[in-house]
């Protein structure tokens, strides 16, 4: 990471990648641990400045309790964190009102029992000793699982009140969508950046010669449009008209940076001054493409980009 940021550009598009390399085929908690362990920037993302990964910590009446993270957050108490994988149920569906499933409660039952560890001095003391995060009595209990689709996160919510719970349910979509946003501020030109789009994307061969669109946009009322696509020759491509002058358009080079059944981390930029335009493609934080035009641009502010593709 530079400087040993857990948000730079780099390290962030390192835990976007893997985080949708894992969903697509990771299975069990210990590679989720592993992840968490690995990408600080995903706990950074979610708010944590710190972060003690499965800290041994030893009951005074014999054994001991290894939760998956002690994390201290930027503007709270230090908490407990439990992390489950993406594809367990979390609720039982019923009709406006939503009950735990017996997994997710045993899972809050144990996170109680770490929760209540620390009601004791002796526990709180030894827990800063061994890791150097100061825990509260009581602390605040979060649980890092699931997925969005088929979940209500309103009766959830609701669900969660009702129950008195000092307990938050976080999704691996809340994950993804964090680690999106803070990668966003991030664009290779940031004084000239009118469009960036980023996108992890694994694409499948297709109909030779043929030209396939991941986003195509217009605006009807200029010729401002701008296009991804794979060209007929399989290259990944970024192009960009504005309301006057020819499309500016930047590729992928034949037969180098694009492969098939791959994800990528794949970037483009669009940016305009008043005598400089600029189109980029960047595949895993790496330029592999610019275009610049002595002019400028004039793409339409309404170029309804504000959609997910």
């Amino acid at each position: 990471m530079r400087n040993g940021d857990p948000l730079s550009r780099e390290a962030l598009e390192a835990a976007i990648f893997d985080l949708e390399r894992l969903l697509a085929d990771a299975t069990r908690e210990e590679d989720f641990q592993r992840y968490f362990e690995a990408r600080p920037a995903a706990l950074a993302a979610l708010g944590y400045k710190r972060a003690a990964p499965r800290p041994r910590l030893p009951i005074a009446t014999g054994g001991e309790y290894i939760p998956d993270f002690l994390v201290e957050p930027n503007t709270r108490p230090p908490e407990l964190l439990d992390i489950k994988t993406p594809d367990e149920r979390i609720v039982i569906d019923r009709p406006r009102r939503a009950k735990f499933t017996s997994a997710y409660e045993s899972y809050i039952s144990q996170l109680h029992d770490y929760q209540e560890y620390f009601n004791e001095a002796a526990h709180r003391k030894e827990c800063q000793r061994l890791t150097g995060i100061d825990v509260p009595m009581s602390p605040r209990m979060v649980i890092l699982g699931g997925r969005d689709a088929g979940l209500d996160k309103v009766l959830l919510h609701a669900h969660l009140q009702r129950r008195g719970d000092a307990l938050q349910l976080l999704t691996y979509d809340d994950l993804r969508t964090e680690l999106v946003r803070e990668h966003s501020r991030y664009a290779a030109a940031e004084d000239l950046a009118d469009i960036s789009i980023f996108a992890v994307v694994c694409f499948r061969r297709g109909v030779a010669g043929r030209r396939r669109y991941f986003i195509d946009t217009a605006d009807a009322g200029s010729q401002s449009r701008c296009s991804i696509y794979l060209d007929e020759a399989d290259n990944l491509t970024f192009e960009v008209t504005g309301r006057d002058g020819p499309p500016l358009i930047a590729k992928t080079p034949e037969g180098a940076y694009f492969e098939f059944e791959r994800f990528y981390l794949a970037g483009f930029e669009y940016g305009a001054s008043d005598d400089l335009t600029v189109v980029q493609v960047r595949i895993d934080d790496e330029m592999v493409s610019e275009q610049r035009a002595a002019r400028r641009g004039n793409v339409s502010r309404s170029l309804p980009l504000s959609q997910d593709a």
